[in-house]
């Protein structure tokens, strides 16, 4: 998924891969641990990604590849 991130989506907006991530994860539905940031960048890119705004077309690019897996430790 990360070639995908820097070409497909990161390459039509200027954005990281990381806030194309997060933006993917703020959206209704998704559900996703988000693991704290151990660096200003990583923090950085998660405030940044609130700004991301994903086209349909990202969202069919990430998805594509995407597969769900169990919920596991509970």
């Amino acid at each position: 998924m990360r070639c995908l991130l820097k070409s497909e989506v990161t390459g039509r907006q200027a954005i990281t891969p990381a806030q194309v991530a997060t933006a993917w994860l703020l959206l209704p539905g998704v559900t996703a641990p988000i693991i704290g940031a151990s660096k200003l960048p990583h923090l950085e890119d998660a405030v940044a990604a609130l700004n991301v705004k994903l086209t349909s077309g990202d969202l069919r690019a990430l998805e594509e590849l995407y597969q769900p897996h169990p919920v596991l430790g509970i």
